[in-house]
């Protein structure tokens, strides 16, 4: 078995497909494997199963066990062997965790800020989102121009409007009709 490391990723990272989120978590663990690419594990509470289909596809690799794998179908498109998991694993830490193909899905992996005691990763480790110099990504739900145009024209909280955002891609007629059949938060 190669030699492999799972770390604690410190930041977030976001799955997409079809411009719909699929994951995201605050909670991701990074696997790192000898002479392969790097790897996010997602927990399953922070997965939308809601787009997923599990298969009957398996694989097996010995020191890990069998990686199970599911399709994905979302904004009129899907995918074969999306994303895998080892059900029962070998690797205990992995258990109730799943990874995606990043030929399939758009990964985007955000580090925090490094402060004291960060489990960051060296940036150069994973492919995260590049930004300039003494920026941040969006903080707040409304920093994100799609969420404010939904509060901005529906009766939407920005919390109700990030939701909708995340549940349902970035289709701007799609979400709109959708906030119009939505009562906002009292």
């Amino acid at each position: 078995m190669k030699q492999f490391k799972i770390v604690p990723f410190d930041g977030s990272v976001t799955v997409f497909f079809s411009d719909s989120v699929i994951a995201s978590t605050t909670n991701a663990k990074a696997l790192c494997v000898d002479g392969e690419p790097d790897a996010f594990y997602i927990p399953f509470e922070d997965i939308y199963f809601e787009f997923l289909t599990a298969t009957e596809n398996t694989a097996y690799r010995p020191g890990w066990g069998t990686a199970h794998f599911w399709r994905v179908s979302a904004v009129g498109q899907a995918a074969e062997d999306i994303m895998w998991a080892y059900v029962e694993p070998e690797v205990t830490s992995l258990a109730n965790h799943g990874a995606f193909n990043p030929e399939l899905a758009r990964i985007e992996a955000t580090p925090a800020e490094r402060g004291a005691g960060s489990t960051r990763l060296a940036g150069a480790e994973f492919a995260a989102e590049a930004q300039p110099a003494g920026t941040q990504g969006p903080s707040l739900p409304t920093d994100d121009d799609l969420v404010r145009h939904l509060v901005e024209t529906s009766d939407l909280s920005p919390l109700q409007a990030q939701d909708l955002v995340r549940r349902h891609g970035r289709d701007k007629a799609r979400l709109d009709i959708l906030a119009k059949s939505i009562k906002a938060e009292s």
